[in-house]
């Protein structure tokens, strides 16, 4: 019977072709996302434009690529998912990473900060927004000061959950400068 079991069969049918059989896998994470869809069961769906995702990616087309983790990641977002949410942004962000789109890469990056900040992970939210900040900082394009901004915003904010006022203060006064720059 079609019912939700088949989703972890058609994820392991997904897995068993992938490196070796692409049409395949194409075929499996299509049906993953029919299956979902037909049954109102958001995990089969979310799982499919996963796949889809990593198949496209597997054959270098990291623009279609993106556009189903995309689409997964509309579907984390409206389940409020956080796991999910920073899931798509770690796929995205190594397509980015891959494509060497540094800038993209750090805003997934700074995505992802944002992800474990709204979850109270302070430390870890610091980590990717320290790490997006340094990206950032190698670029003298408007996008990446914009970028450095934001990241030393999310720093700051790290820094003043984390009570640790001196450097919450001190990356504030530094996006200011830049701001103003």
């Amino acid at each position: 019977p079609r019912d939700t079991t088949q989703t972890s069969i058609l994820t392991n049918l997904w897995r068993a072709h992938v490196n070796n059989d692409i049409d395949k896998a194409f075929f499996y994470a299509d049906e993953l996302i029919k299956l979902g869809v037909d049954l109102d069961h958001i995990p089969a769906e979310y799982s499919g434009y996963q796949r889809m995702g990593i198949t496209y990616s597997y054959i270098d087309d990291y623009e279609k690529s993106n556009e189903f983790y995309r689409k997964g990641l509309q579907l984390s977002i409206e389940r409020d998912d956080s796991s999910c949410i920073a899931v798509m942004h770690l796929n995205i962000a190594v397509n980015h990473n891959i494509k060497n789109d540094s800038l993209g890469y750090a805003g997934c990056q700074g995505l992802i900060s944002s992800v474990y900040f709204n979850k109270g992970q302070y430390q870890l939210s610091l980590e990717y927004a320290l790490e997006a900040m340094n990206t950032y900082q190698k670029y003298d394009h408007y996008r990446a000061k914009r970028g450095e901004v934001e990241s030393m915003t999310k720093i700051s904010r790290n820094y003043l959950q984390m009570n640790d006022t001196v450097l919450a203060i001190d990356y504030i006064k530094k996006s200011i400068s830049i701001h103003r720059e």
